[in-house]
């Protein structure tokens, strides 16, 4: 597979069993799939898949409140990563948040995760504290992360 293979859309509620499957895959801590469809319920949330055919393969998405985008979950299967698929989930993100007037987005990761961290330290986010903690399952420190938005330009492809 290629990374062109992959494709970003809008995630739609047909998609919230798809998506709950792929959550189950990738974290310990898990949302349900109630969660995934309540996520339509508010403006202020923007989720997307991401697909190869008919195979979702990822997902993310956002929560704006005011000038701040917080990044809730990023997830991409085992097989599909490596290849850029969440790169271009983090890409839409950024790009959403930019066009809903946020100056900045934030993150929480595990301080383990060193593949999120390298993801997001080249897409210019900071690291700003450390969430003592944070983490369940098993108990972990989260990382605190930032990007500013005002220089849009810089947003990476």
């Amino acid at each position: 597979m290629k990374k062109q293979d992959i494709c970003v859309r809008e995630m739609t509620p047909a998609d919230a069993h798809a998506v709950f499957d792929i959550d189950r895959i990738c974290f310990s801590e898990v949302w349900s799939e109630q969660i995934f469809l309540d996520l339509f319920q508010y403006t202020s949330n923007h989720y997307y898949v991401a697909e190869q055919g008919h195979t979702l393969c990822g997902f993310a998405g956002i929560s704006v409140a005011g000038d701040t985008a917080d990044v809730m979950k990023i997830g991409v299967l085992p097989e599909y990563r490596r290849m850029g698929t969440a790169q271009q989930l983090l890409q839409m993100l950024l790009v959403k948040a930019k066009e809903t007037g946020c100056e900045q987005v934030m993150l929480e990761v595990r301080e383990s995760n060193a593949a999120a961290r390298q993801l997001y330290h080249k897409n210019e986010f900071e690291e700003l504290a450390v969430r003592k903690q944070y983490y369940t399952q098993p108990v972990e420190n989260g990382i605190v992360m930032n990007r500013k938005l005002t220089d849009f330009s810089t947003v990476r492809q």
